[in-house]
């Protein structure tokens, strides 16, 4: 045998070596199946703790920013008494600012300005957090509409959206002094005066009533007022529907039972534990954009911070 042919004869037993059997292929495509299989969950678990981690943070932000406002103006940021489903919008309106003072100049006196914020369009869909301008009147979306109407009280509700100044930041008191603003706006996901989660659902805000009421006595700790109770259901109500609930009977029910009044009285009785007595409730959605655990229309929650909801709250542990 010549050395070419030697040479040619190893070349090709080296081939047939290196070559994959399909029964070693179909082995190897097993293998990986069952590390994907083993890997796949535990990436899934690392990334939705990555993501509640990122969420907390963001309410930490918050939290940081209301006390700064609470420096400056010796109180949090309060809804109107009629200000019924703005709680969120509260936390736009004075955390950030974003709209303007409404007025176009020369100052004084300045004339009005019907585009700040725009006018009314039926014909456009806004969502939760937008606002507009029809009768000499602000508004701001509290649910999703399209061709809907700012009379519609499921929709919309007159709010105080010029904050005194152009751009991010708020101007008030007798000074005419800018505050803010206290988040800074490219840090955060935002539309109209909500703030939104990392899933883009409004970060929900509820204050505690500065009267401190005895959350053991009946409708004290979650109610329908804004100092008879701790906090006031009303501030964020409507978040809380279900696609079949048009009303805030069952909605109201279910953000007792979450909050830890789980016989619905609107207290913390014998063998109830209050989910919280802070200053004030921040509350993301998540990722299902569901507040509080899923359920069927006018079903329900059946315990307190349910373990499979996927909320980013202050208050859950």
């Amino acid at each position: 045998m010549t050395s070419a042919t030697s040479a040619t004869s190893i070349r090709k037993s080296s081939s047939r070596r290196s070559a994959f059997t399909l029964i070693e292929l179909l082995v190897v495509i097993g293998i990986i199946l069952v590390i994907a299989g083993i890997a796949l969950p535990l990436i899934m678990k690392s990334y939705r703790a990555g993501e509640r981690q990122r969420g907390q943070a963001d309410l930490t932000t918050i939290t940081v920013a209301l006390e700064a406002f609470k420096g400056d103006f010796g109180d949090i940021p309060r809804p109107d008494a009629s200000g019924t489903n703005t709680g969120f919008a509260v936390l736009g309106r004075y955390l950030i600012g974003p709209n303007g003072d409404g007025l176009i100049p020369p100052f004084p006196p300045g004339s009005l300005d019907t585009t700040d914020p725009p006018a009314f369009d039926g014909t456009k869909t806004y969502e939760a957090g937008d606002v507009a301008f029809a009768g000499g009147v602000t508004y701001v979306a509290i649910d999703k509409s399209t061709g809907g109407s700012v009379s519609n009280a499921s929709q919309f509700m007159q709010f105080g959206v010029r904050d005194g100044v152009d751009g991010p930041g708020i101007r008030t008191g007798i000074s005419n002094r800018k505050y803010g603003p206290y988040l800074q706006p490219e840090k955060f996901k935002t539309r109209g005066l909500a703030i939104l989660d990392q899933h883009s659902n409004p970060i929900l805000y509820f204050p505690a009533s500065p009267a401190k009421p005895n959350i053991h006595l009946a409708n004290a700790y979650v109610g329908t007022s804004s100092t008879m109770s701790m906090y006031n259901a009303l501030d964020n109500e409507i978040f809380f529907r279900t696609s079949g609930e048009t009303n805030n009977t069952t909605s109201i029910k279910a953000l007792q039972v979450i909050l830890g009044d789980t016989n619905n009285d609107g207290m913390i009785g014998p063998g109830e534990t209050e989910a919280t007595t802070g200053p004030y409730i921040l509350w993301g959605a998540g990722s299902d954009g569901t507040y509080g655990p899923v359920r069927a229309d006018n079903q329900l929650p059946k315990t307190p911070i349910p373990p499979t909801w996927d909320d980013v709250a202050n208050f859950r542990q």
